[in-house]
């Protein structure tokens, strides 16, 4: 039986949320001053832009995946 890690996201403060791992930065999600939100990998990169708060975890959470962290 394999063991999946479960990615946790936090609130930080306003409009600024973050993703790990246990022991883990993933990545982080910031909304910008135009109401989008912009996804980060775990090394600060930027992965793109979103309408939408689920969209923009969405990158962050392909993007582990891609990466073999999930």
């Amino acid at each position: 039986m394999s063991e999946t890690a479960t990615l946790v996201w936090a609130q930080v403060e306003a409009g600024f949320y973050v993703a790990s791992l246990p022991g883990v930065f993933v990545g982080c999600v910031e909304r910008t001053s135009d109401g989008r939100y912009l996804a980060r990998d775990g090394f600060s990169n930027p992965l793109g832009t979103a309408d939408e708060l689920a969209g923009a975890t969405e990158l962050v959470t392909s993007a582990s995946t891609a990466g073999g962290m999930l």
